[in-house]
């Protein structure tokens, strides 16, 4: 009797289980990367892809809660008495990708106008931080993505891509006699120019919740409160309300989700002009 449970253990695995476990090992070890022709047809649709491979983005409550406070209109000033970030697990800055993007926030002058200087430590920096996201799902997938839509050859030319696309150095006040900007400066860091009308400082770009998060601690960023969202989903990527909670999860997604989700528009039609 002692020895029917070990035998019962050792009874072979149904071979059509076998294979079912031999297909799923199958995509989660990389087929699974490869777009869907509905995805290639459909931003959207690879950016949920994008989403569901994220294995480093943040989760509410266990990594970060925020304090949105007061919903404000357009015309309203400060309606928000404390900070949005509640708490951030500062352990997820200690990722490879996280880390490494971390890294590269302090490399710029915020103020328009001024010519970016690159030293040889920054220079250091940049490939540091392509190499962790190389690495990543999401990045893989954009790197499928891209070959299929024969923006690039191969998925070996990915690295030069990003680095050219987001790190390339340019032009952004005509007055300025060297490059005073670049992709990832704005849309990553972002960027202080005075208004048009107003002269006043303003803040350009800045879609990126860590800078958000670091700013607001350093009492750089001031947060004054959000609006009420008009629509919702069921997977959180907009602000959406649940519970009388309202839960944004794309604020907290990881930097290389950030990098792919805003690689593809500009050239996902077709190869980039050499």
């Amino acid at each position: 009797l002692l020895m029917r449970p070990a035998a019962l253990i050792c009874l072979k695995v149904p071979r059509s289980v076998h294979n079912q476990y031999q297909r799923f090992q199958r995509q989660m070890s990389g087929i699974c990367l490869n777009p869907t022709p509905t995805e290639l047809g459909n931003l959207s649709c690879a950016a949920d892809r994008l989403w569901q491979l994220d294995s480093n983005r943040l989760v509410y409550g266990r990594d970060y809660e925020l304090e949105l406070q007061t919903f404000r209109r357009r015309d309203d000033g400060d309606v928000a008495l404390k900070p949005l970030f509640k708490r951030v697990e500062t352990s997820v800055f200690d990722r490879p990708t996280f880390k490494t993007f971390i890294s590269l926030l302090d490399n710029y002058s915020s103020l328009t106008g001024e010519a970016e200087v690159v030293t040889a430590e920054e220079i250091n920096e940049y490939p540091a931080f392509l190499n962790a996201a190389l690495a990543t799902d999401p990045i893989k997938y954009l790197g499928n993505y891209l070959t299929e839509k024969k923006v690039i050859p191969d998925t070996g030319s990915l690295q030069r891509l990003l680095f050219d696309l987001w790190f390339g150095m340019y032009k952004r006040d005509g007055h300025v006699r060297g490059a005073d900007s670049s992709a990832f400066e704005h849309i990553f860091v972002g960027e202080i120019s005075p208004a048009y009308k107003s002269r006043e400082n303003v803040v350009k770009g800045l879609h990126n919740w860590i800078q958000i998060f670091h700013q607001e601690r350093a009492g750089k960023l001031n947060y004054r409160g959000c609006r009420r969202p008009r629509t919702s989903d069921a997977d959180g990527r907009r602000l959406r309300l649940e519970e009388e909670q309202v839960r944004p999860s794309l604020l907290v997604s990881s930097p290389p989700l950030l990098l792919a989700c805003c690689t593809p528009p500009p050239i996902a039609d077709g190869p980039i002009a050499p």
